[in-house]
């Protein structure tokens, strides 16, 4: 993504006073938890507007946030796989930590949205 798209998206959210913005050693850390490389245009998105709800209820996990509903971390992300692991063969889809699996970064009412990670090293897909 484009510093203009993300100074753009900035733009449409006005965070006020962004709060909770994490910096290259809080993605460091969170990637070393989760053994996978996040998206850079995801990681800078959640570090310029930082941790809050956009809108009527859009989220983005962020790895700093205080707010266990807005955190990213491994324990959330394997409790969240464990609670809806039962959908895997309906949706045809794996949840992280499977390779190939998709792993939640956020979300609005009831919809989630994820990032595939690759079976691979390296990035995963956004």
């Amino acid at each position: 993504m484009s510093r203009t798209a993300l100074e753009r998206i900035a733009e449409l959210v006005r965070p006020l006073a962004p709060v909770e913005c994490p910096n290259e050693s809080d993605w460091a850390r969170v990637e070393r938890a989760l053994d996978v490389r996040l998206p850079s245009d995801y990681k800078a998105l959640v570090s310029l507007v930082g941790t809050g709800t956009f809108g009527q209820g859009f989220v983005l996990l962020n790895p700093v946030a205080t707010w266990r509903a807005h955190l990213l971390s491994l324990e959330d992300l394997l409790s969240f796989r464990e609670s809806c692991q039962f959908m895997e063969p309906v949706i045809g889809e794996r949840f992280y930590p499977e390779p190939g699996g998709l792993l939640k970064v956020g979300g609005f009412e009831r919809m989630q949205f994820f990032v595939r990670i690759d079976a691979a090293p390296g990035e995963a897909e956004f």
